[in-house]
């Protein structure tokens, strides 16, 4: 973020803050004019190219644009490129909850951020999802080693555990309808590839910012709509695909409603998890992809076997 920018005010004439402007000679490229009052609010901006063509007895106030987008300093780099993105602007000021200008950030100064976080993230990214970091295993021994990937693999194996426990208990609905059977691995990976991709991108909208229930609501409103139309889709789809292969209708009503129900849960999971783990100040990277995915399996095979249960 820029700091050092010119402040014009809005009873200025164009040709008194030009003169403010070669004052404050900025080291650095100028793409926008940030009008504020007395107190610093920001109260607009001025293109460059309006600036320079207005007349020079024109006041500043009746050329800049009041309606302005904004972010604030714990903005998310993903939240502020897509902010650049949907709006198209290549600076964007930043401001505090008083809406008081606390500098500026340009497309090109994200973009150099971008390049220097990407090599170094990298290889955490992939380590993380895993369920350990990488610079702890820099110089670990190999018991430590053992143990750092033994601590939340164990999740694994006692989702595993409480996913055969379900199995035995619901064996008999399975027998019942044998269609039932083979599908249970489809309704696991769509589970499961579901909660990743939302857990994904939940943490990379937590990175540097700790969540808020206003955060929180707001992503929770988008992931409800979005799983919605996702889990409707897919359920009709393997509903449809099993009806026409196997001609059961039954199988695949309660396949599809399952599959629906999952993606649904699974969409849920994967940002609350990370959200709840992050504002409990644990190590949500790391214990993110294992609690996510075991939790997921969980609740897809309860849903999966409650419904068959239910129909037959």
């Amino acid at each position: 973020m820029k700091k050092d920018i010119p402040r014009l005010l809005p009873e200025q004439t164009v040709s008194q803050a030009i003169n403010s402007i070669r004052t404050c000679c900025p080291s650095e490229r100028i793409i926008y004019f940030y009008v504020v009052n007395e107190g610093g609010k920001l109260l607009g901006v001025v293109p460059t190219r309006r600036l320079l063509m207005s007349s020079e007895d024109t006041l500043i106030k009746d050329i800049m644009v009041k309606k302005m987008i904004t972010v604030f300093e714990d903005t998310s780099l993903i939240e502020l490129l897509e902010k650049f993105h949907e709006h198209r602007f290549l600076a964007i000021p930043v401001v505090d909850k008083a809406m008081k200008l606390k500098g500026v950030v340009d497309l090109g100064a994200v973009a150099d951020d971008i390049q220097d976080l990407e090599d170094k993230r990298q290889a955490d990214v992939v380590f993380e999802s895993l369920g350990y970091e990488l610079s702890q295993l820099k110089s670990a021994s190999l018991l430590k080693v053992f143990f750092l990937r033994v601590k939340w693999l164990s999740t694994t194996v006692a989702s595993g555990f409480f996913c055969a426990i379900l199995t035995y208990i619901f064996v008999d609905t399975l027998l019942k309808d044998k269609t039932l059977t083979f599908f249970i691995a489809l309704v696991l990976a769509l589970g499961e590839s579901v909660s990743t991709q939302t857990m994904t991108i939940t943490l990379q909208a937590l990175h540097n910012r700790k969540p808020n229930w206003r955060w929180f609501l707001n992503n929770l409103r988008k992931e409800i709509g979005g799983s919605l139309i996702l889990g409707a889709f897919l359920g009709i789809l393997v509903s449809a695909l099993i009806f026409f292969w196997l001609s059961d209708l039954r199988g695949g009503m309660i396949v599809g409603s399952a599959v629906a129900l999952s993606v649904i849960t699974s969409s849920l999971i994967g940002l609350a998890l990370p959200s709840l783990l992050h504002s409990l100040n644990f190590n949500y990277k790391v214990a993110a992809s294992p609690a996510v995915l075991a939790t997921a399996d969980i609740f897809t095979l309860t849903t999966y076997f409650g419904i068959a249960a239910l129909f037959i």
